[in-house]
């Protein structure tokens, strides 16, 4: 372009550059951000004015000693992190960076936290397991007791592992008929909590009495997957009973508060599931006969009320009875003396005329013919006057 007074070249044109609108710049801008450290990176910062929003989003600032960036941690990837985080908490992460180019602004798309140093790492677990008891994942009453006699059995581990070959060892050792269903599942690594949660949740409709959730010892890192919020819910969703062992015997992980049984090992789970088959067919032995003693008692005791509740109906009706008797006797009685034979016997006697009573003397006149009944016998006679 000309200056249209001189006719002569703007500044902008001789230097060749270009000419781009507000929102050409943020695509710019957006396109570098995005690319920026290859995608997904690392953070490590203190968390700042953290808001947990009702939409189930967190946001949040991270900062050090000399910059401070705005972030977002979105309902879909909160509830794998396990942890309520609070302002002050020293943190790694995870996250990728995003620019909204109607605002003109940076922040970072948070997907995963972890607290940094043993003592965030403990306090987050606690603020976790606060949560979670709070809620009553943790309530005795609501935990589902183990069936004592269990033939098919789940679990969720890894499958080259040896607490996988530990279980299965020990159960069919100890009932060679048992059914074991492998859920797979990682159980380490940042991957490894949404794997254990999708190996119990395949259990939903599986035909098990009692589900496993085993892995071998290791530290508090190696463990930690067992230690978030999608884990022990995923646990106390299962609607089969399910014996955590995870660890040894000194850990104690959220998994193992939230599942109905605790074992110390795998071996031990197998152990609380499996019985000795030789134990159980004793035991149901012993059932049988005081099963078949029980009936025997009871129905020798129905036999004893059933003989009991007859004689009763029987002296019962006998006494109705004869109480039934004298009545009639007595209304009897009143009938005879109400009778006019019995009248008859007192030496009354009884005149009717044409068949019917005469009990006026004005209905006779001198000659009518009378029939006069006695109490035996009767006799006919002639009216010869009236008074």
């Amino acid at each position: 372009m000309r200056d249209p007074a001189s006719n002569a070249p703007l500044p902008r044109d001789l230097l060749g550059e270009p000419t781009l609108t507000v929102s050409g710049v943020n695509a710019l801008i957006g396109s570098a951000v995005r690319g920026a450290a290859g995608g997904m990176f690392w953070v490590e910062g203190e968390i700042t004015d953290f808001t947990a929003h009702g939409s189930g989003h967190w946001y949040f600032s991270l900062k050090d000693e000399k910059a401070e960036i705005r972030a977002v941690c979105w309902k879909s990837a909160t509830h794998r992190i396990g942890f309520l985080p609070e302002n002050g908490m020293a943190a790694l992460c995870r996250c990728s960076a995003d620019f909204y180019e109607r605002r003109g602004s940076v922040n970072l798309s948070v997907t995963a936290i972890e607290p940094k140093g043993a003592g965030a790492k403990a306090k987050a677990l606690r603020l976790l397991l606060e949560k979670l008891e709070k809620e009553g994942l943790f309530a005795p009453e609501r935990k589902k007791p183990v069936p004592f006699l269990c033939a098919r059995i789940g679990v969720a581990a890894a499958p080259e592992g040896a607490a996988l070959a530990d279980i299965i060892k020990v159960a069919q050792s100890r009932f060679p008929n048992v059914s074991v269903t492998v859920s797979p599942c990682l159980v380490q690594g940042p991957a490894a909590p949404d794997a254990i949660a999708r190996a119990l949740a395949r259990f939903i409709s599986a035909n098990v009495d009692v589900v496993i959730l085993a892995r071998g010892g290791g530290s508090d890192e190696d463990l930690s997957a067992f230690n978030t919020e999608i884990v022990a819910r995923a646990v106390a969703a299962c609607p089969f009973p399910v014996i955590s062992a995870v660890g040894h015997e000194t850990d104690v992980t959220a998994s193992d508060l939230a599942a109905d049984v605790r074992a110390a090992t795998p071996s031990e789970a197998a152990e609380i599931a499996v019985p000795v088959k030789g134990e159980a067919v004793r035991r149901l032995d012993e059932l049988a006969s005081r099963l078949g003693g029980g009936l025997r008692s009871a129905v020798s005791f129905a036999g004893m009320e059933t003989d009991n509740i007859a004689d009763a109906l029987f002296r019962s009706a006998k006494n109705r009875l004869s109480e039934a008797d004298h009545l009639l006797s007595a209304a009897a009685l009143r009938l005879d003396g109400l009778s006019p034979l019995a009248i008859l016997g007192r030496g009354y006697s009884v005149a009717s005329k044409g068949g019917r009573a005469v009990t006026d003397s004005a209905t006779l006149a001198a000659g009518d013919d009378i029939e006069i009944r006695f109490s035996k016998g009767a006799a006919d006679a002639q009216v010869r006057r009236t008074r």
